[in-house]
């Protein structure tokens, strides 16, 4: 499980207040401050992970400001879905084992050097196929759209 955007920034700001509140305690034969700060920025978002996990298996719901609401109005909702079309037609019109690479990337949020593992390609050439692939998607929806740089940049 990962810290999202949210989680971070929550996390950050516990560090930031921990740091505020604590300062006093730092005691500077015991470690140096990039170690202690560090050190509290792991808790924190370790405190964060747990927290998510145990409101995910109990059901419990976080407060709003935790996870912000992330609906769109109507508009927004229909200018996405047509962009989601859009990108998910590129991708189909990819060779399979470059869509395959651009799915792997995007939808697994795989590295590229995990995606090189799973390939049993050195690194650099999987970077070489990603790009080839954003390439070709690139040119498919120039040729549906004018702004392609919406989609990928």
């Amino acid at each position: 499980m990962r810290l999202d955007y949210y989680d971070a920034r929550a996390a950050l700001q516990g560090c930031y207040l921990a740091v505020w509140q604590n300062g006093a305690w730092f005691d500077p034969t015991r470690a140096s401050p990039i170690t202690w700060l560090v050190r509290i920025a792991r808790n924190k978002a370790i405190d964060r992970l747990r927290k998510r996990r145990f409101k995910t298996l109990t059901g419990m719901f976080s407060n709003e400001e935790d996870y912000p609401d992330a609906a769109l109005d109507p508009e927004e909702s229909l200018n996405a879905d047509q962009r989601r079309a859009l990108v998910n037609a590129s991708v189909d019109a990819l060779d399979l084992a470059q869509a395959a690479l651009v799915l792997a990337i995007y939808r697994e949020r795989l590295t590229y050097s995990q995606l090189a593992a799973r390939a049993g390609l050195p690194v650099t050439t999987v970077k070489i196929k990603v790009r080839r692939a954003l390439l070709g998607m690139r040119t498919q929806l120039e040729d549906r759209t004018q702004t392609p740089s919406q989609f990928l940049t």
